[in-house]
């Protein structure tokens, strides 16, 4: 854009000479932004300018006649045009004006003044760019002197002529404003370029156009159009290379393949030549030599991706560490004008193996099996042969060796220990093993036999450990029950199919019913069998497993062998007392069955019950918790009107029971409950005058159990079986005399005269003072009376939350905890729990002379 000024200023009329406007002939015009004209010496003709824009108060001059004449000093009319400036050409600080040091009169001078627009241009002419690039950026700049406006320019893409990249097949066609901020001076286009990675095809090079179009406050410069050029001669030239960097394989297999494949344009057949160069392996002795030679050769037809690139490998039988030599690739040629090439992976690694002629010593088999003899004196031979494999060019030698297992040597067969030695060229060995007779009906027994490691360290072993089995003439196989056993409650023995659905309740003991039981529910099908087999039900072993309740999150704990007895209870008996579960465990029992010769069977395992928490017989006042219940001890003298006990102290003691607890009575502290209640003698010799001792181990006259096996105070049977020794034995119904079930109250009741209370029960004597007849005298008598509740069946972890102080669990495998004292009982009193731990006398006078 130009604008035009006209200015009226004073000048002189004798300019200097300098400031003739004229200029030699051929001159280009200067690119000042001002322009001064000379100044005639008689007033100025008009001067014709285009794009002229006169002032308000000046009227435009007529224009001059074409015939007139100008003197040699008047300036010739000047035309400016709408001239624009290259990029190359920047705007210079227009010359200072002449000085006027003389003003005689007015003229009229004209002043042109040029501000240049923005100008947009291409960065570069040329752009070369890889079809597999997939894009190109183009930068478009814009200068000038004022960048403070807003400028608009669109870039188009056009094909050339002739035409060589078409638009949707080379490239994506773009026709795209580009806004230009204040102050910013370049912006960049990017034009998607179309690479043919499905199907490549070699087209060479190709070439678009990109012009300038439309500028909005601005003008175009140079360069306004670029030419853009699309080489594919690298990306889709036919290539070949291997797919992977190294090859591994066994020199038995022969041969190995490399995979060779070819990428860009395969519309032609192309060739390449894969051959051999040693390295550690070396030709005709580890493998076939692939020569560079056209003999070599590996032809892609066109349209082939893939071709293997075979080494034949040589196969001896000496064992020889890993190898290695290279493939190469070369020589690469294309029907197709521009030829071909080799990748960056233009060579392979091979690694040959030779772990088939690695020497090998092993057992042939890993089982045997022998029978045992029918004769005493007979012996069974038994031959494992141990095989080597491989090189067998060395010597080796390896030990060989037997190891028991359900079969023990000098009693079922005679152990071996001895080496064996492989000479060169040697490749088997047999070990023999004798079995003997033991005359022993009994499952089929095994033992394992060994190879040590190669004393020379030639050959490895392998498959080192064998296993022999003994197959037994009579099997105790053939003694098993029929089907598996069920555990049911002692109060539904005599109704076995009624209590399929219901739980045991807590509190009463278990039975075991196993098949050949009168009382297993299917009986009518299972007796006949072990009839057949001569299972006698009797002589059933019994064993029992039981775990803690499960938590309140549902997770289980796992069964636990019962092994532990006490001096009234077993755990191997077909019932299980309730002191050894409790409310909520789990309890499976394991049989063993016995034929009428005394020959023990297979043990089978009845399915896991849970004991019911929701009933038992003498439930806690809170389910599922133990707390504190009171209790009452008595001393009292019974003298010498007593027809049965005269002139003795009776103890008696009264204890509430709970579901699982078990009451212990004693003078002495309670510690170490393993041994308190273990059948051990370390119980009767710390325990004189308690509970603990059944009525054959009580060395006072009297104690708290007697050879009585029912309660004399309770007529008939409150559960069934309560009394039944066969199920749950005389020890056991000795202590459980003392239980009166219905009222679930425990009562020991004992008497003792003052020399075994002193001696044998710990008390002491002492007095208290002198009455007013010195005649007669109190003697009072101290002793100290521990009383416990204990619970007796589960793992302590596992234990109810609330326990009263001093008592303790036994685990699952029946092995008391210790307890703490609970507190002694005072004669006609009872304690509370709280005021455990503290020491009570017993009192009672007597008239003394």
């Amino acid at each position: 854009m130009q604008i035009v000024q006209i200015v009226t200023a004073l000048l002189s009329p004798d300019p200097p000479p300098s400031s003739t406007g004229s200029r030699p002939p051929n001159t280009p015009p200067t690119h000042h932004p001002h322009q001064q004209g000379p100044v005639p010496p008689t007033p100025p003709r008009p001067t014709t300018l285009v794009n002229r824009v006169p002032s308000p108060q000046h009227p435009p001059d007529p224009p001059p006649s074409s015939t007139g004449s100008h003197s040699p000093n008047t300036p010739q009319p000047t035309t400016l045009v709408n001239r624009v400036p290259s990029p190359q050409h920047r705007l210079q600080t227009p010359p200072p004006p002449p000085q006027t040091p003389h003003i005689k009169e007015s003229t009229v001078c004209l002043l042109v003044l040029f501000v240049l627009s923005p100008v947009f241009y291409f960065g570069d002419a040329e752009y070369h760019v890889d079809e597999s690039d997939g894009y190109v950026q183009v930068r478009v700049w814009r200068t000038g002197t004022d960048l403070t406006k807003t400028a608009t320019v669109t870039v188009r893409s056009r094909k050339t002529d002739p035409v060589s990249a078409e638009a949707g097949l080379d490239y994506v066609a773009i026709s795209r404003n580009l806004d230009f901020a204040p102050g910013v001076t370049s912006q960049t286009v990017r034009v998607t370029i179309l690479d043919d990675l499905g199907q490549p095809v070699l087209e060479g090079l190709e070439k678009f156009e990109l012009v300038l179009r439309m500028p909005m406050n601005g003008i175009l410069g140079e360069p306004a159009r670029v030419t853009v050029l699309i080489n594919d001669s690298v990306s889709d030239l036919p290539k070949v290379q291997f797919r992977d960097s190294m090859y591994m394989g066994n020199e038995n297999d022969g041969h190995i393949s490399a995979l060779v494949y070819r990428s860009g344009d395969l519309s032609y057949k192309s060739t390449v030549r894969c051959y051999t160069r040693q390295g550690t392996a070396q030709v005709m002795m580890d493998f076939n030599e692939r020569p560079n030679t056209d003999d070599s050769i590996i032809t892609f037809l066109p349209g082939e991706v893939e071709k293997l690139c075979v080494l034949t490998l040589v196969d001896d039988t000496e064992h020889e560490e890993t190898e290695e030599l290279r493939l190469v690739l070369g020589s690469p040629r294309s029907e197709s004008p521009f030829g071909a090439s080799v990748g960056t992976q233009n060579e392979t690694l091979v690694k040959i193996k030779d772990d088939a002629d690695k020497a090998i010593i092993k057992f042939a088999e890993t089982k045997f099996s022998v029978s045992e003899p029918k004769v005493a004196g007979q012996v069974s031979v038994v031959k494992i042969p141990v095989i080597r494999v491989g090189d067998t060019s060395k010597v080796s030698v390896v030990r060989v060796h037997t190891k028991d297992g359900s079969a023990s040597s000098g009693e079922d067969y005679n152990p071996v220990s001895e080496d064996v030695e492989f000479r060169a060229g040697e490749s088997r060995h047999y070990v023999e093993v004798e079995i003997l007779y033991d005359g022993v009906r009994e499952m089929r027994e095994a033992f394992t036999i060994h190879l040590k490691p190669d004393e020379n360290m030639v050959a490895q072993t392998q498959m080192n450990k064998a296993i022999v089995y003994i197959e037994e003439t009579n099997s105790m196989a053939d003694v098993t029950f029929p089907s598996v056993p069920i555990v049911v409650s002692l109060l539904q023995y005599d109704d076995i199919s009624t209590s399929s659905y219901a739980l045991p309740p807590a509190g009463y003991p278990v039975v075991c019913v196993t098949a050949c039981n009168p009382k297993y529910p299917d009986f009518d099908k299972t007796g006949s069998i072990c009839v057949s087999e001569s299972i006698n039900n009797t002589l059933t072993r019994y064993r029992w497993l039981v775990s803690a309740p499960t938590g309140p999150d549902g997770v289980t704990s796992p069964m636990r062998e019962v092994d532990f007895d006490t001096f009234f209870t077993s755990s191997k008996l077909i019932t299980l007392d309730s002191v050894y579960f409790q409310a909520g465990s789990r309890v499976q029992c394991a049989a063993r069955a016995v034929n009428a010769d005394g020959d023990e069977g297979l043990e089978l395992s009845s399915p896991v019950v849970a004991i019911s928490v929701e009933e038992g017989m003498c439930q806690p006042r809170v389910v599922g918790t133990v707390g504190a219940e009171p209790f009452s001890a008595k001393l009292r003298y019974t003298g010498a009107d007593d027809p049965d006990h005269p002139n003795l102290v009776k103890l008696t003691v009264h204890m509430p029971h709970i579901d699982g607890m078990l009451p212990v009575v004693s003078t002495r502290p309670l510690s170490n409950f393993e041994l308190t209640l273990s059948p051990d003698g370390t119980r009767v010799g710390n325990h004189r005058c308690s509970n603990l001792l059944d009525h054959h181990e009580v060395q006072t006259r009297h104690g708290f159990l007697t050879p009585a096996t029912r309660n004399p105070k309770v007529i008939g049977q409150t559960a069934p079986y309560q009394y039944s020794a066969t199920l749950r034995g005389s020890s056991t119904l000795r202590f459980y005399r003392n239980l009166n079930l219905e009222a679930c109250l425990w009562e020991f009741v004992s008497y003792y005269d003052m020399s075994e209370l002193l001696s044998d029960c710990g008390g002491t004597i002492g007095t208290d003072g002198q009455l007013c007849q010195k005649w007669q005298n109190h003697i009072i008598k101290y002793t100290r009376l521990s009383s416990h509740a204990t619970p007796h069946q589960q793992p302590e972890a596992l234990q109810p939350r609330h326990t009263t102080p001093g008592s303790q669990k036994l685990s699952s495998h029946a092995t008391p905890h210790q307890a703490a004292r609970s507190s002694p009982a005072t004669p006609h009193h009872t304690k509370q729990p709280e005021a455990q731990d503290k020491k009570q006398t017993g009192t009672f006078s007597k008239d003394m002379q």
